[in-house]
């Protein structure tokens, strides 16, 4: 059941909303079951889209269109397919100001997330001027570890452990306790230089951790190794519960 209307009243913990159409008491009911309705609220961001916002948006799709031939309208079109398609972003949305149509923030800021991960998995350059105004979160920095591009300048990267795991043999080590960036070999090498913990600041990065199927993904785990370690986890739990009780008893 969906239904539009506008927020009367709200404070911390209640909101009154006034619904535009009758409600369907019947289907109402129905759907309850008997029991207490729950709804989900979903607010539309009335906010225009920021300038820079519209400013990035167009910079990665120059990006494109330099690489890939296509003109602005023909990407601007196969953009706005893949936003409906795998977005479920409305149709008409438009990056004209004077439009009606015109993205909000959220949508805008939706549309540049999916133009960064088609470009990032594509493995389609950005200019330095467009990569230095993305913003780097969490998506970003998990995008780069698994196309293996830099964080910093979008060259081909090695994957680089935040907490050092020392020279041993690193097949006895298990990953999922670490966390990681995704760095070209001059940054790697800067960050070994400088110190991983100025690096990070200066670069404002912040290191992340792949859950097994990541990992795997890159090469640093295999399925086999991850149920090993969980074993010597579990066994070692164990003996240390046995003694525990032992020392009691």
């Amino acid at each position: 059941m969906y239904s539009v209307g506008k927020v009367l009243k709200v404070n911390k913990h209640q909101m009154l909303v006034e619904i535009d159409e009758d409600i369907d008491l019947l289907q109402f009911q129905r759907l309850s079951a008997g029991k207490q309705p729950r709804v989900g609220v979903l607010l539309d961001d009335q906010r225009h889209a920021s300038p820079d916002q519209i400013k990035k948006l167009w910079a990665i799709i120059t990006d494109f269109c330099n690489y890939t031939g296509y003109s602005q309208d023909e990407a601007e079109m196969f953009f706005k397919k893949m936003y409906i398609l795998i977005c479920q972003g409305r149709p008409d949305i438009s990056f004209s100001y004077r439009k009606k149509e015109y993205a909000n923030v959220t949508e805008a800021r939706v549309f540049i997330d999916m133009l960064v991960n088609y470009m990032l998995t594509e493995r389609i350059p950005f200019s330095t001027k467009t990569w230095d105004e993305i913003t780097i979160n969490y998506a970003t920095c998990i995008k780069c570890l698994l196309t293996r591009q830099c964080l910093i300048c979008g060259k081909p990267a090695d994957i680089a452990h935040y907490e050092a795991v020392g020279r041993g043999n690193r097949n006895k080590v298990d990953h999922r306790n670490y966390r990681f960036m995704a760095l070209c070999r001059g940054h790697h090498e800067e960050q070994h230089t400088i110190g991983v913990k100025q690096f990070c600041q200066k670069y404002l990065i912040k290191p992340v951790k792949m859950n097994d199927e990541q990992l795997i993904k890159v090469g640093l785990m295999t399925k086999n190794k991850i149920l090993n370690f969980d074993k010597m986890k579990k066994e070692d739990e164990l003996y240390k519960l046995a003694r525990k009780q032992k020392h009691y008893e």
